[in-house]
């Protein structure tokens, strides 16, 4: 009796303390949607930025980026020319159009930028990309 007194002044009934503990917070779950990705991607240049032109990019022709997970959670990117912004820590000098590159792409789709490189690495001239022929060839 006075345990069940005591426990009603600290707060709640001795019955509801020890018989009905609180139930165990729900396991934390992710959305893998807002989670930041990265994927390690190999491609040519196609174009590079001019100083003092916004409008010029960074347009590299990457293979396919088969563990790429899309907004809709699509699996997969085909090969293709993308511009791709590039974080401040990347340089790009030294680089040349129809060079073979590896690049670090992190894509996080509840951020800004949606995607961006953060490290890019001119590969030798004799590597070999997987792109696949064009339709007809």
């Amino acid at each position: 009796m006075i345990v069940a007194m005591l426990a009603a002044f600290a707060g709640g009934s001795y019955y509801l303390r020890t018989r009905n503990p609180a139930p165990a917070p729900a396991p934390k779950t992710l959305n893998p949607q807002s989670e930041a990705k990265s994927y390690t991607v190999r491609g040519r240049i196609e174009e590079l930025p001019v100083p003092g032109q916004p409008s010029s990019t960074l347009q590299i022709h990457h293979e396919e980026i088969k563990s790429f997970v899309g907004r809709d959670g699509a699996l997969g990117m085909s090969e293709m020319t993308m511009s791709f912004p590039y974080s401040s820590g990347v340089s790009l000098g030294g680089l040349s159009i129809g060079d073979e590159v590896e690049f670090l792409l992190e894509v996080n789709w509840g951020g800004s930028p949606l995607y961006q490189i953060t490290r890019l690495t001119r590969l030798p001239a004799d590597t070999q990309l997987n792109f696949d022929p064009a339709p007809g060839n």
